[in-house]
């Protein structure tokens, strides 16, 4: 069941995300020692970003990744890594640009047996969503959405010809995505609350809440 949370200004609902967040980490770092963060990019975020680095956290403490990258270099203007460490200046991050000359296939083949070897889950995850329900880079009718498939071998997967620019990604998939001890959907603007409220089941976006491993909370706002 998801839990809706309805804010008529956005930059509300990043303080009250912010807050939510910021609690959830805490409570992962009394519990192991140590937190795990998945963001998502775009320029929904970057209020929430803000409003969580002011949090009073020991970030030296969290490990903040991104759920989705563009294949572009970090100091690329299209890189997620670059808008969150310009945005959230995280103290820890767990990179996923290209090496060297690497493909994308193979950094996606590098970045999945690194994060199965580690035997982790995410602490907090924090989903995006496109007005076509795609969220992180699994796009419906494309052969990305195979990510949501909770049976699915890899955390993460290459994606190649994706329908929005530019064309090589690299994405974490359900089967990591959905082990999260909390996840959230923020998202803004009627046109995706609408998408959303349909409930449509072949959409990547209501297949990843509907199989989280704990109940989702969408934050919105118009």
């Amino acid at each position: 069941m998801n839990n809706w949370h309805r804010f008529t200004d956005r930059e509300m609902l990043a303080e009250a995300l912010a807050d939510e967040v910021a609690s959830n980490l805490r409570d992962a770092i009394a519990a192991r020692g140590e937190a795990w963060l998945v963001v998502s990019g775009g320029s929904t975020p970057k209020p929430f970003f803000t409003a969580l680095r002011k949090a009073d956290l020991p970030w030296s403490l969290v490990t903040v990744s991104v759920a989705d990258e563009r294949w572009v270099p970090i100091d690329h203007d299209e890189s997620t890594e670059k808008l969150v460490r310009e945005c959230l200046q995280p103290d820890r991050m767990f990179s996923m640009t290209p090496l060297e000359n690497e493909s994308v296939a193979e950094g996606a083949a590098r970045i999945d047996a690194t994060l199965r070897a580690s035997k982790q889950s995410p602490d907090v995850v924090i989903l995006g969503m496109g007005p076509d329900g795609h969220t992180a880079s699994l796009f419906p009718d494309h052969p990305s959405h195979a990510g949501v498939d909770m049976s699915g071998s890899h955390f993460c997967i290459a994606v190649t010809n994706s329908p929005k620019p530019p064309a090589e990604r690299v994405s974490l998939t359900a089967p990591l995505l959905c082990r999260a001890q909390h996840l959230y959907l923020h998202m803004t603007g009627e046109d995706k609350r609408e998408v959303l409220e349909r409930e449509d089941a072949t959409l990547p976006i209501t297949q990843v809440l509907n199989t989280s491993a704990t109940s989702p909370h969408i934050y919105w706002a118009a």
